[in-house]
């Protein structure tokens, strides 16, 4: 069921290296063609996003894929806390609700120690 919420930690010796490296990877990456769990075709957009900031330091994308004539919204913090990068995202249809998102992404990056 929608909407989704997924959440991801790790942490790193070097966060800010960590955290730099990822932002490179996203940001270049404009297009998305693949094929889903399922073995369907993926295609859609990567666009950076205004959002609130969260941490040392964030990102948030807007990512808009499509397959199977469906076509789903994801909202994705990147975040910096200390030690931790932690990616945040959260999908649904049509759109997502960017209160709700950014009441999760708080409630989210406050466990973060």
């Amino acid at each position: 069921g929608l909407p989704v919420l997924d959440e991801q930690r790790a942490i790193y010796g070097n966060a800010k290296a960590a955290y730099k490296k990822i932002l490179k990877t996203i940001n270049g990456c404009h297009r998305v063609v693949g094929l889903s769990t399922s073995g369907h075709q993926v295609t859609g957009t990567v666009t950076p996003m205004k959002f609130s900031r969260f941490g040392n330091v964030s990102s948030t994308y807007l990512l808009v894929l499509t397959s199977i004539g469906v076509t789903l919204h994801y909202d994705y913090l990147i975040v910096r806390k200390n030690s931790v990068v932690a990616g945040i995202l959260e999908a649904d249809y049509p759109s997502v609700n960017a209160a709700q998102f950014k009441s999760l992404a708080t409630i989210a990056v406050r466990k973060i120690k």
